[in-house]
């Protein structure tokens, strides 16, 4: 299977890597996000007091931040699936074009 290298890939990339599969796929260039404020709201929660937050609302956090890991990973399966699928697509195409050429060849 493909290497991918990171995990916010796009279909287009995909399709590219598809036609030579032995190509590992890039993620799109992003912009560096860690300063904006909806960034910050990712981290853990801010201490208000000389005790940091209130249990539950660490409980929240704690299970936020679980689902966006797991959304993130499901994510990067789903396209590497996709990527297989188009790179069997495409030598399945190669390979049935190879054939008619020969076809052709025979007279």
């Amino acid at each position: 299977m493909m290497k991918i290298r990171h995990r916010l890939i796009k279909p287009a990339h995909l399709a590219t890597a598809a036609i030579n599969s032995s190509h590992v796929i890039r993620p799109c260039k992003r912009v560096k996000k860690y300063n904006r404020p909806s960034h910050r709201n990712h981290r853990e929660p801010q201490r208000a007091t000389k005790r940091e937050y209130s249990k539950r609302q660490f409980q929240r956090w704690r299970r936020r931040r679980w689902q966006r890991r797991q959304r993130r990973l499901r994510r990067a399966s789903l396209a590497e699936a996709m990527a297989g699928d188009i790179i069997r697509e495409v030598k399945r195409k190669k390979e049935i074009s190879e054939g008619l050429r020969k076809w052709k060849k025979m007279w």
